[in-house]
């Protein structure tokens, strides 16, 4: 059993998969082994994955993390079912517990800017907090993808960076003139050469990156002195990032890329907001389909995406147009079709 499960852990890293999913993985399993006290993985049952469940239950361990671990025993059979080809059991049997989703705190408009005013720059110390806040708020990134960064991986002139996410999947995100600012500002006070963007803050090794937990540390003790009573997390301000995107009329697909979701059921339970919120971005494109939009009385509901395509087409159009008039002033052949004259119309 357990050679079986080192070599699901080392089939996880071939497939790409962050340290921390190994490191979960193996912890749960070696706990559900331990528990089973099996040598041989058919001896798996159903009945097995309930006892083991209502252990887990018995400890005081949460329906969330419950499901943890039976996706991850899910997963395990599943690579025994089809790469070992076991006569283990179906994987599709085990049923994960009804749990309710927990929408992620966010931040308001005003607190997030007691927050960045709790750090005024004017320390070593302050300006590399404010640089850690501004950029999690401002761009969206997960703690750990920042913790990972390179001074290699930004570029401060484009205003982008290379982010690589869970299973090693890069995208690239974007940084606003204000964290271009205070990126200098960090950089040229910081007293080290490490290549990583954000190091930790200790005297006698300050090369290597900065830990997750260092950093939901500093934002919970910039929140405490913001005097906000909520508990302020990195994933609080993952959550704010994506809110102001929704509020900008942002569709949520982009967003999904943002956030470097692969479901986008997950980017809608970070940007699960307040009714008067949605209703309020409802309306508002509601109005301007209305406004440019009619046929027949009736509204018809054309989206963002359709609405560049159709600038596109008359662009296209009216470019066409002007070459016409400029080769029938100039007194030579016209190449292009005949085009309707039109003018360029509004859309807001």
């Amino acid at each position: 059993m357990n050679k079986l499960i080192e070599e699901y852990l080392n089939y996880l890293q071939l497939k790409g998969k962050s340290p921390l999913t190994i490191r979960n993985y193996k912890s749960y399993l070696s706990i559900f082994a331990t528990f089973s006290n099996i040598q041989d993985a058919s001896a798996i049952s159903l009945d097995l994955i309930d006892k083991f469940q209502s252990s887990l239950a018995g400890a005081g361990i949460s329906l969330i993390t419950q499901s943890y671990y039976l996706i991850t025993i899910r997963s395990f059979l599943k690579y025994l079912r089809i790469r070992k080809n076991l006569n283990v059991l179906d994987p599709l049997l085990i049923e994960l517990p009804k749990t309710r989703r927990k929408i992620i705190g966010a931040l308001s408009e005003d607190e997030a800017k007691k927050l960045i005013g709790v750090a005024p720059m004017l320390s070593e110390q302050s300006i590399r907090a404010r640089a850690i806040i501004e950029f999690l708020m401002g761009s969206g990134i997960r703690v750990a993808e920042l913790c990972s960064l390179t001074i290699k991986d930004i570029d401060l002139k484009e205003k982008w960076f290379r982010v690589t996410g869970k299973d090693n999947k890069q995208r690239v995100c974007f940084i606003n003139d204000r964290m271009v600012v205070t990126l200098k500002k960090y950089l040229s006070t910081r007293r080290n050469n490490s290549i990583y963007l954000f190091t930790r803050y200790d005297k006698y090794d300050d090369n290597k990156p900065v830990t997750t937990r260092s950093i939901e540390r500093l934002v919970k003790s910039y929140g405490i002195k913001a005097g906000i009573i909520k508990s302020v997390t990195p994933h609080g301000l993952r959550r704010l990032f994506a809110i102001r995107l929704l509020r900008k009329n942002v569709d949520i697909r982009y967003i999904q890329e943002f956030l470097g979701h692969e479901s986008i059921q997950t980017t809608q339970l970070y940007t699960n907001i307040e009714r008067n919120d949605l209703e309020r971005v409802y309306r508002l494109a509601s109005r301007k389909v209305s406004k440019n939009v009619k046929k027949e009385n009736e509204q018809i509901l054309i989206s963002r995406e359709s609405l560049n395509k159709l600038r596109g087409m008359i662009g296209n159009a009216m470019r066409n147009q002007n070459q016409i008039l400029r080769e029938i002033r100039e007194k030579k052949e016209v190449k292009i079709d005949p085009v309707i004259l039109i003018k360029r119309p509004t859309l807001n």
